[in-house]
């Protein structure tokens, strides 16, 4: 595991959490996702700590080509409940040092996030207000962001992550009070940070990869045990899996309560 290079911070109760279902069930489900080129994981960083955690000398890894336009890159929108105003949230960020200005035209101030002149939006179904300056390192412009995200937690926020399309429809239907908007990431970026040495803050990219493999159930003992060669684990992990029935599921279709933007193959016995 020590040739992949991860490109997202994680969150420890997270990790703790994930650590010990692995633990319990004695099985990784999910492998990771990495660009064949640069081993850079794209999606997984805390299943690669939790495997780490669990002592594990390697880890099951679908390889893809990163370049491939079919593999499409997104943000995840952070979307909140709160009985506070907007203003009232604005002004607690205003005193992190964080600039912030009222926005009349959402549309205006998305076309500024995607122009990358301004760090991020805040908009609730009345007023929206861009926030931060522009950017000029996406990893710290994201630092900037989990900053903004703290302080309305400690506002007493309770936040969740969802993509564009759903974060922006709950907001109009009335299932979230406000929408922190957040940019894009490049596919160079994710590569360059991680090449670098730093990491983005939690839930900074969306990967959406054709046909995302899941329910593989490969035993903790094939990745921990050091009597047995990356070759004999390889060989038993093919012969696995074409004893598996795969299973395509369609676009934002559930498995063990998570969604999947993209479509899944779901490999049963």
């Amino acid at each position: 595991m020590s040739s992949i290079a991860p490109h997202e911070e994680t969150r420890l109760n997270i990790l703790n959490e994930l650590s010990r279902c692995i633990r319990e069930q004695g099985y990784f489900s999910q492998p990771v996702t990495v660009d064949r080129n640069s081993l850079v994981v794209l999606d997984g960083m805390h299943r690669v700590s939790a495997l780490k955690n669990l002592h594990c000398l390697r880890i099951s890894a679908c390889l893809i080509d990163y370049s491939d336009p079919s593999i499409d890159l997104a943000a995840w929108y952070r979307t909140f409940r709160t009985p506070q105003p907007i203003e009232s949230l604005i002004a607690s960020i205003t005193e992190l040092g964080i600039d912030s200005s009222s926005s009349s035209r959402l549309d205006d101030a998305f076309n500024g996030l995607k122009a990358r002149e301004i760090t991020a939006i805040l908009a609730s179904n009345n007023k929206s207000y861009t926030v931060g300056s522009e950017i000029k390192r996406i990893d710290e412009s994201y630092d900037v962001i989990n900053l903004i995200e703290e302080a309305l937690v400690a506002e007493g926020c309770s936040v969740r992550y969802e993509t564009e399309f759903e974060s922006m429809k709950k907001l109009r239907l009335g299932g979230v009070d406000l929408v922190l908007m957040t940019p894009v990431i490049k596919k160079s970026e994710v590569i360059g940070v991680a090449k670098s040495g730093r990491l983005f803050s939690p839930k900074a990219t969306r990967h959406i990869i054709p046909a995302r493999p899941i329910n593989i159930e490969v035993p903790l003992d094939l990745l921990t045990d050091i009597s047995i060669s990356v070759e004999e684990a390889d060989s038993w992990l093919v012969n696995h899996l074409r004893n598996r029935r795969p299973t395509f599921t369609p676009l934002r279709s559930g498995f063990k309560n998570k969604r999947y933007d993209e479509e899944t193959c779901v490999l049963e016995d």
